[in-house]
């Protein structure tokens, strides 16, 4: 992700060597396949069924860069792609069997995250019907509780979608389990999943190179602002007690496919180890998160946090490289759904939507699993918004 390419018979995205026109290189592992010697294929949508090996990782470092993503939706290529995507989905619909199968769904999904960029939220909300419709010609979502594979991807999809578009979600919010123990993480460090969206907003475990203090400050000031919000609201809460039974989280089956993988360079990076681009980060995730949480009509996507989501922009532009992201997960998601719930209506939006695809992955149980609570706690803040909105 964010390179795609469907089943073995499907639309393939290409990125054309001849028109690359940054300085910066990108590389490819395994170049066993080459179109004119000009063309690479890329790495295959997670959203598919069974999805190929090298994709199957947790985040362990930056996924994409806006400049380069912005490039990519210029290029003639992925203009082609759309079209051939579009046509691979309507003959896809024209069998009844095909029509509601689970590559026609990831087909959508993918297809909707390279549209998050066009300015055009109900765009985003019209594809998100097509799921919503092929879900209920399967009998609903319920049918898919033996899925557990789809089921993931259905809910992480569904509140992907509810954060950019500041809608309701579509489908339950189900509990998961974990069917067998996790099996402990080879790497050395330890994790920390805390961030202003956690339960108990312990931050003194965060450890930073520079400006460390500034650091927990400004993420232990906005975890007292979420206690603050839901205080507010502890009346509003709701305590959905849902007949649905818990889903067990399975690994998806995965097929190994020899086909290149295209790594794209992080072109915004910067290096000068006199900036604070962490930090700045998190002021400018502060700053949309604190407006919008204080003032009763003000959404993240307002144009008052547009000054908010510039800074936002540039500076995690700058550091997603930094080794931070990597060791405390839980700040970076609450750092990428204040950002894509600020992109709605942007061109950055399918920035956002890719790399909250990719946080919020399904790849690792572990991560699954703490993952989904603070996606669920970011939605219920987004509900009572709307609520506080719609009261006035």
């Amino acid at each position: 992700v964010p390179y795609a390419w469907f089943e073995k018979d499907g639309p393939v995205l290409f990125v054309n060597r001849s028109h690359w026109n940054f300085q910066s290189l990108f590389r490819v592992t395994s170049s066993d396949r080459k179109s004119h010697g000009i063309s690479l294929t890329p790495r295959q949508s997670h959203w598919m069924p069974y999805m190929r090996s090298p994709d199957y990782t947790m985040v362990k470092g930056a996924v994409l860069d806006a400049t380069v993503l912005a490039w990519i939706g210029r290029s003639s290529e992925y203009f082609q792609f759309r079209v051939e995507t579009i046509n691979w989905i309507q003959e896809q619909l024209k069998d009844s069997t095909r029509a509601v199968s689970n590559a026609t769904l990831g087909a959508i999904m993918t297809f909707t995250q390279w549209t998050a960029g066009y300015n055009n939220p109900k765009e985003i909300s019209s594809h998100m019907n097509a799921i919503e419709k092929i879900v209920d010609l399967r009998g609903g979502f319920r049918s898919f509780q033996t899925d557990g594979p789809m089921i993931a991807k259905l809910t992480l999809f569904d509140s992907m979608v509810a954060v950019l578009t500041g809608e309701p979600l579509r489908f339950p919010m189900v509990e998961y389990f974990v069917s067998r123990p996790i099996s402990p993480s080879t790497n050395y460090r330890l994790l920390i999943y805390e961030s202003p969206l956690s339960a108990t907003g312990s931050f003194d475990g965060i450890e930073y190179h520079k400006k460390q203090r500034a650091i927990t400050a400004c993420l232990k000031s906005m975890w007292n602002l979420t206690r603050s919000f839901e205080s507010r609201h502890e009346a509003q809460f709701h305590v959905d007690h849902t007949s649905e039974p818990p889903v067990p989280f399975v690994e998806e089956r995965r097929h190994s496919f020899k086909t290149p993988l295209l790594t794209l360079p992080i072109l915004s990076s910067c290096h000068n180890i006199s900036h604070d681009h962490v930090l700045e980060t998190l002021q400018g995730a502060a700053s949309i998160y604190s407006r919008s949480l204080t003032g009763l009509n003000i959404d993240f996507s307002s144009f008052l946090n547009n000054e908010g989501f510039r800074k936002l922009q540039g500076a995690f532009g700058k550091c997603t490289e930094d080794d931070f992201w990597v060791r405390y997960p839980g700040v970076l998601l609450w750092v990428i759904l204040v950002g894509t719930a600020a992109a709605r209506g942007k061109e950055e939006a399918a920035f956002w939507m890719f790399y909250l695809a990719r946080t919020g992955s399904f790849s690792n149980a572990g991560n699954f699993l703490m993952e989904g609570m603070t996606i669920r706690r970011f939605l219920e803040i987004q509900r009572l918004m709307r609520e506080d909105r719609s009261s006035l």
